[in-house]
């Protein structure tokens, strides 16, 4: 017998938001133009379908259409509208979206399998919250790729330690995690209220924080008990293959009751990286740090004398499956590159017409 999902109660369809409420701050009003509010308003897009987005704003919820247009004419994802956009809409039943505001951050990653495109995840995020389950979700290699998507995003890392009930070596790990990584940890159980008091902390009026992690690490019980009501179906993770199950089918724009926001997303079961090589030296800032005594500048860390990385894991300063990881991810990121230039040359030379 299938159990009954809960349905979400309908969103009220008079209620109106101040800007401010929605993270519309001096960053975005610098690129805004005036406008009539009687024929065009601002909003942010909360929830995007295959026909329409649902937009928040002054004037209160609106159904928004994208014109064909915008499909023909975009070079990439990133020309399109994401949740978490500030759109300039042109107010009718429905509304239509006629321009995206700049953008402050930006999570994206690879699409899954072998096609090199470009996954938007969110905009204008101002906190990354990385779930990480303590149960068999923890993984350290998984943790440094959402570190890194989250620098690249330009969004500030903050990593949730979730089902700290399930792991009787929680701070143990904790410790691990503060050693390795530059970003606040907070150790939680998500059904405790207390343990959330540093994210709300955080996610003060107009602050745009997204949930990002597996599926089965507790996202959306973590955003029930920051909102104090079931705003997200929760399913239990699956006893024999320890693996969660998709309860969040896409991303969406939650406002809770202290005026924070969250944008909720489905778990990734696949996390391929988007980004460049600063962000992997960013990402192993202890490694670049060894680096710094490496004979030779040049240094790769691979079979060079007088390499200080490689004496580090000898001397059990540097774990060698993390060092092993930096090679690992500098390799993806370089595949990335040439195949995205190769991508690039075969574009425009398809556009050019051959000589007579």
């Amino acid at each position: 017998m299938t159990a009954k999902v809960p349905q979400k109660p309908a969103p009220k369809q008079d209620r109106k938001w101040n800007p401010a409420d929605l993270g519309w701050d001096d960053f975005f009003a610098s690129h805004a133009r005036g406008v009539d509010p009687s024929l065009h308003c601002y909003g942010r897009i909360a929830l995007e379908t295959k026909k329409n987005s649902i937009v928040y704003s002054e004037f209160g919820e609106m159904t928004a259409i994208l014109p064909a247009k915008w499909h023909y004419r975009a070079t990439d994802n990133r020309n399109l509208p994401a949740v978490g956009d500030w759109v300039l809409l042109e107010r009718d039943d429905p509304a239509r979206i006629i321009e995206i505001l700049p953008r402050k951050t930006l999570f994206s990653r690879k699409i899954k399998g072998k096609q090199t495109r470009e996954q938007i995840l969110a905009a204008n995020v101002d906190i990354g919250f990385i779930v990480i389950g303590l149960d068999c979700n923890y993984n350290l290699r998984r943790i440094e790729r959402y570190m890194m998507m989250t620098a690249a995003s330009g969004a500030q890392p903050v990593l949730i330690l979730n089902k700290k009930d399930l792991a009787a070596d929680a701070e143990a790990k904790a410790q691990e995690v503060r050693r390795i990584f530059s970003a606040p940890v907070i150790v939680t159980c998500a059904q405790h209220s207390n343990d959330l008091a540093p994210m709300r902390e955080l996610l003060k009026r107009g602050v745009t924080g997204v949930v990002i992690g597996s599926s089965g690490v507790g996202k959306s019980t973590l955003i029930n008990t920051l909102a104090g009501e079931e705003i997200q179906h929760t399913q239990q993770v699956n006893p024999i293959t320890h693996k969660g199950r998709h309860t969040t089918t896409r991303r969406e724009l939650l406002l809770l009751p202290d005026h924070g926001l969250l944008i909720d997303t489905p778990g990734m079961r696949e996390l391929q990286a988007w980004i460049g090589k600063e962000t992997v030296h960013n990402t192993f800032a202890d490694i670049l740090e060894l680096a710094s005594e490496c004979r030779f500048n040049d240094c790769r860390h691979l079979q060079e004398p007088g390499c200080a990385v490689r004496q580090a894991v000898e001397n059990g300063r540097l774990d060698s499956d993390r060092l092993e990881s930096y090679h690992d991810l500098l390799k993806e990121v370089q595949e990335l590159h040439r195949r995205r230039h190769w991508k690039k040359e075969a574009g425009h030379r398809s556009r050019l017409k051959p000589e007579p």
